[in-house]
């Protein structure tokens, strides 16, 4: 991992971690929901322009008011084997993509129940590469950055006081002719 990723990752943990650990520590007691500044960790399936690959993403929330919250959100998308018809012997593509995204998530009833439904409307950009082995020995990489318009809806399960689980469904739809993304995921998230 490259040290301005490894420093990004390391800085955000721990600002999360300080707040979330001290309300914690005070004993609160009340539901985690979309009230609160949430961080979440989640694993989905992307479909689409990717091929059907695997995609990680963290995503950080924070309260506007009780039902608006503004999300930032970095999601890695990744197809070890892209399909190619009749490749030559020795053939290998693969992608990966690096998604970038803010978002304003609307709860569609007002939070604290054991479910709350969401929608979101973003903006976001999207840095592409794909890697080509052709045999005897030539390697071609290219890379594109793509803007991307983001939809997306979910709903929030809590399962106590500070943790819970995100369901989600994520459409971006990517500038350049370059197609559709949807995204569907599953994440859990800590509220502080």
């Amino acid at each position: 991992m490259k040290k301005p990723a490894a420093l990004f990752i390391l800085g955000t943990l721990l600002a999360v971690g300080a707040p979330w650990s001290a309300a914690v520590n005070r004993g609160e007691d009340k539901t985690a929901d979309s009230r609160e500044r949430r961080l979440s960790l989640g694993l989905g399936m992307s479909l689409g322009a990717f091929n059907s690959c695997p995609a990680f993403n963290l995503s950080a929330v924070f309260p506007v008011t009780s039902r608006l919250s503004a999300e930032a959100e970095f999601a890695y998308h990744f197809n070890p084997a892209e399909d190619e018809p009749n490749p030559p012997p020795d053939y290998h593509r693969s992608s990966a993509a690096l998604g970038l995204s803010l978002s304003g998530l609307f709860a569609l009833r007002e939070p604290g129940g054991p479910v709350t439904p969401y929608i979101g409307l973003g903006a976001g950009a999207f840095f592409l590469s794909i890697l080509t082995d052709r045999p005897p020995a030539e390697r071609e990489i290219q890379s594109r950055r793509r803007l991307a318009a983001v939809l997306l809806g979910g709903i929030l399960v809590p399962f106590g006081t500070r943790a819970g689980l995100c369901l989600e469904a994520r459409q971006h739809v990517l500038s350049g002719g370059d197609g559709l993304v949807l995204r569907l995921s599953a994440a859990v998230f800590a509220a502080f």
